[in-house]
């Protein structure tokens, strides 16, 4: 594993949808006792509908808890906008 000989403990991980791996997330988790951050792409079509699902509340069920964050920027000829979602696992 890329972790492999690296403290990565109380951290937050983050990775490229290459390791966005069932077996990479629990030794995140159990192995090196930290937390992470995964990429999910359209090619992994099962785990991206199971996570779309997830996030199908109203914008206003995140806003309460404190977890949800959007923000529009414009640059290079275009406007960009960028919605965070949190939800339980």
């Amino acid at each position: 594993m890329v972790l492999a000989g690296v403290d990565v403990a109380g951290a937050v991980v983050t990775l490229d949808a290459l390791h966005t791996q069932q077996v990479t997330a629990e030794a995140i988790v159990t192995d090196h006792h930290a937390a992470y951050v995964l990429a999910i792409k359209g090619n992994q079509p099962n785990l991206f509908t199971a996570a779309a699902a997830r996030f199908t509340q109203p914008n206003s069920y995140f806003q309460d808890a404190g977890r949800y964050v959007s923000d529009t920027t414009t640059g290079h000829g275009r406007v960009e906008r960028r919605d965070i979602r949190v939800a339980d696992a």
